[in-house]
């Protein structure tokens, strides 16, 4: 086995470059054991498995680990692999691959809940609400605008895994994004503090788009003009705002709770 201590080794400046979103062109990273498990059951293509050498041998005894095929295995220093890394306390493993493991959003059905997202810059509120969506079985996502990268390591952490069990697409605008939508005969939902209507007004929770906006300022106005119904999330505490990842997870529970009461 051989371990590797330079920072100036070339695989080591290959995995450290994935971390800036300008040279994720085709792979990216994933790091900690569950993600890694929740990309394979997704059929991922691993490019490489990267270990600190601390825990190397103990994650080869790893079902998880050891069920993997991948192109290459490499060591690190556990110094270096602190750099490629993330968190404060790395579970000593991430994989770098390819980004294809995301399915693109291609097809839609009548029936379909999709959730788009616009502007949205966080990527602990992105991983939560994609964790979400896959929690509550919708699986399309759509971002509009400047969101924050879905390949980013803070954002892939975040989703736990969810990241590889949804379809996604992305557009520079809303309205090529609505076209989209209204083409495949889905009505289009805008989340707005000012909505004409509460989320508990809506009746039909199949073939509709939920859009949600930006953490400081929401949906931009031409957006909610173009949406077929504006709605609300009623706060009786007389608050100003929820934050977004709430906000998106209680109308993507509404989804579930009117699948629950149509068969009763």
């Amino acid at each position: 086995m051989i371990v590797i201590s330079s920072k100036d080794n070339k695989i080591f400046k290959y995995v450290k470059s994935l971390q800036d979103k300008k040279a994720r062109n085709q792979f990216f990273i994933v790091e900690g054991i569950k993600n890694i498990e929740e990309a394979a059951k997704a059929g991922a293509s691993f490019e490489m498995l990267v270990f600190s050498e601390d825990q190397y041998k103990l994650l080869l005894k790893s079902e998880v680990i050891s069920s993997l095929k991948t192109g290459q295995n490499v060591v690190f220093k556990p110094e270096l692999f602190s750099k490629l890394a993330d968190t404060v306390t790395p579970q000593g493993v991430l994989a770098v691959m390819d980004q294809n493991v995301v399915r693109p959003l291609t097809k839609i059905e009548p029936d379909d809940v999709i959730v788009v997202l616009e502007n949205l810059q966080d990527p602990g509120n992105m991983g939560t609400v994609i964790r979400t969506c896959v929690a509550a079985g919708v699986k399309k996502l759509v971002t509009i605008g400047d969101c924050v990268d879905l390949y980013s390591p803070k954002t892939v952490r975040a989703t736990m895994g969810g990241l590889f069990h949804i379809q996604h697409r992305h557009f520079e605008s809303s309205q090529p994004a609505i076209s989209f939508l209204k083409e495949n005969y889905i009505s289009t939902y805008a989340l707005a503090p000012k909505g004409e209507k509460s989320i508990y007004d809506i009746r039909r929770w199949r073939g509709i788009a939920l859009f949600i906006g930006n953490e400081s300022y929401g949906l931009l106005p031409e957006t909610v003009i173009n949406c077929d119904e504006k709605v609300n999330i009623p706060m009786p505490g007389n608050f100003e705002s929820l934050n977004a990842a709430v906000a998106a997870s209680l109308v993507i529970y509404e989804t579930v709770r009117s699948k629950i009461y149509s068969r009763i």
